[in-house]
């Protein structure tokens, strides 16, 4: 994983109360400010969802096709280093197929659904990995998604960053108007956010047969983690 790039803002509302010195001891003098801070870093793995489908007259032909693509799949991830561990492929689905027409509807075969989902832990080899699918013609890539092994300590350097954003400001605050900043009274975690992007794709193999181009990469952003926090300090 790289290292998470850290960003801290200081720009959101703040409120600052010192009160005359007649009305100082029935009234608190206090400064509380809000803190936002941001880390981003790549995915340390990458989950694919993936469908083998086949629709022949008979449930065992189906089957056979059904089962011939997994298998090629499989080799597939054994060349690329997939550990068979990190493969899901323990759901099956069968059902007849029907075509619904003006004149009702007419059945169409016996259709197999063969659900896998596969996590890819080295990242560098995703672009190899969805060429190969794309080239399995019972297969659909639908969908991909990212994630971290240890996502609270990202949200951990996320709310830190945020309350030292939020000293910073208070100091800044009580030192321009000749105030000392004295002991916390109120911490509040007022928001955090890690999104888990989901990334759509669906295709089949047989336009892909027809190109002469080098695969272009399957590119995957950083996720952005953030928290946010409002923090009360006293004023001495």
């Amino acid at each position: 994983m790289m290292r998470p790039t850290l960003l801290a803002s200081l720009l959101l509302p703040a409120l600052l109360v010192i009160n005359q010195p007649a009305s100082a001891e029935s009234q608190p003098r206090y400064v509380q400010v809000s803190g936002n801070a941001e880390v981003k870093a790549k995915a340390d793995y990458l989950r694919l969802y993936l469908t083998i489908t086949a629709t022949r007259k008979t449930q065992q032909d189906s089957r056979g096709v059904v089962d011939t693509a997994v298998n090629r799949l499989l080799a597939v991830c054994d060349d690329l280093g997939i550990d068979r561990k990190d493969i899901d492929a323990s759901q099956i689905r069968n059902y007849p197929q029907y075509e619904w027409t003006d004149k009702g509807r007419r059945y169409l075969g016996e259709r197999i659904d063969r659900p896998l989902v596969i996590t890819l832990r080295n990242t560098e080899r995703h672009t190899d990995l969805v060429q190969e699918v794309l080239h399995i013609e019972e297969a659909s890539l639908d969908n991909t998604e990212s994630g971290f092994d240890d996502p609270s300590a990202l949200r951990d350097q996320a709310l830190e960053q945020a309350l030292v954003a939020a000293r910073d400001k208070a100091s800044l605050m009580a030192r321009t108007l000749d105030a000392r900043l004295g002991k916390v009274v109120f911490i509040n975690e007022s928001g955090s956010a890690m999104p888990s992007p989901v990334y759509e794709m669906r295709a089949m193999a047989a336009p892909m047969a027809k190109m002469d181009a080098a695969p272009a990469p399957m590119l995957v952003p950083e996720q952005a983690i953030s928290a946010s926090v409002e923090v009360r300090f006293e004023l001495e």
